[in-house]
């Protein structure tokens, strides 16, 4: 570009008004500072910098960085940023800074779409920046569903070949739950690695989507695996036994659930760690219940009760969206207080020693007995 307003000056004693770019025009000024920075930093650094920040000509200072490349990890916590920003404001950030470099939406999808498709592939290498234009109109039909792992990086396929081929973000990508526009995907992918960074370097198994609206935004992917339940549950057990109370609510991979909710996933969880059952677990609507009663007695309940004891909280809630106030077992009724921290401990047991405890110790509900120790 250096070299085409060397040309232009030459040829016409003047300086272009505008210079056409991938990004679009850009105005004289925009190019003057542009240049500026770039030798600004070359006296500091003794190079030109790898990358330049553009933005439209206005008040404000544009910030650059003398970063030589990017990673996919530098990509992973900046999706968590954005992630989390449209969580909360409900719409996409105009331009997005990853590890100093400043990048537009497209760029960002471009980058994305990238950073998944080599943790998919187990490639470590740095990403290759490519400067990409902002996508034109288009309509999207998407039915709210999921994508699976493959599904989803087969998309990330197609969104990389259509940016190389085009230089631009496609308005929409067609797939199996209808036309998904350029918004939904920046923001899919953005929660991909938001949940690859928060489950342990994980991609998840499935990913929700539905149509790019305010009203539709945060979206949540409630199912979980019984490694993300198994760690809310060791959190929990952690919190009881310090404060003595339980949380009113309970965060399991990003996701903020109630206690009732809480107490199903975790049941759950233990029957499927009981049955080899690999499956993911969907969240319920549950609400709390009212008062409950407790004339449990101390002991211990063997694997067979628990187990028992888990498939009937698993039946009450899935037929009536709540929890049960409390359960019968063979040392009196126990309250779902008693119940949720009594599974917590499963969990953690189980996690500790890769196998469900053959007992568990059982004790009323009140804080001079707590901790329970098995």
């Amino acid at each position: 570009m250096a070299q085409i307003i060397q040309t232009y000056i030459g040829t016409n004693q003047k300086a272009p008004a505008i210079m056409s770019t991938v990004f679009g025009d850009m105005k004289f000024e925009s190019l003057l500072y542009l240049y500026s920075r770039a030798l600004g930093m070359y006296k500091s650094n003794g190079v030109l910098p790898s990358f330049l920040a553009v933005r439209p000509w206005g008040t404000f200072s544009i910030v650059d960085t003398n970063k030589g490349s990017i990673t996919s990890q530098d990509v992973v916590n900046t999706a968590v940023e954005v992630r989390n920003f449209v969580n909360y404001y409900k719409y996409l950030p105009e331009y997005i800074t990853v590890n100093g470099v400043v990048v537009n939406q497209a760029t960002f999808l471009e980058l994305l779409s990238e950073a998944v498709l080599k943790i998919g592939n187990g490639d470590t290498s740095a990403l290759i920046l490519v400067n990409v234009k902002q996508p034109g109109s288009g309509v999207e039909t998407v039915t709210t569903g999921n994508f699976n792992e493959t599904e989803y990086l087969a998309l990330a396929q197609i969104i990389q070949t259509y940016m190389v081929g085009n230089g631009q973000s496609p308005a929409i990508i067609s797939t199996s739950l209808g036309n998904v526009r350029f918004e939904s995907l920046l923001y899919l992918y953005s929660r991909v690695l938001g949940s690859y960074k928060e489950d342990s370097n994980k991609l998840p198994a499935l990913v929700t989507i539905r149509s790019w609206s305010t009203a539709n935004l945060p979206i949540r992917d409630e199912f979980f695996t019984v490694e993300q339940i198994t760690k809310a549950a060791i959190d929990v057990k952690r919190f009881v036994e310090g404060n003595k109370y339980l949380p009113e609510y309970i965060t399991v991979n990003g996701v903020m659930v109630n206690q009732s909710q809480f107490l199903y996933l975790i049941a759950t969880a233990t029957l499927h760690i009981d049955s080899v059952d690999n499956s993911l677990i969907n969240l319920v609507t549950a609400s709390v219940p009212g008062v409950s009663s407790e004339t449990v007695t101390g002991g211990s309940l063997l694997s067979s009760e628990y187990l028992t004891l888990a498939n009937t909280i698993k039946n009450y809630i899935e037929s009536n969206q709540k929890a049960p106030s409390s359960v019968s077992t063979s040392l009196g009724t126990m309250s779902y207080q008693s119940l949720l921290y009594m599974y917590c401990r499963i969990l953690n047991l189980n996690s500790v020693n890769q196998d469900l405890p053959i007992l568990i110790n059982v004790k009323p509900w009140k804080t001079a007995n707590i901790p329970i120790i098995d």
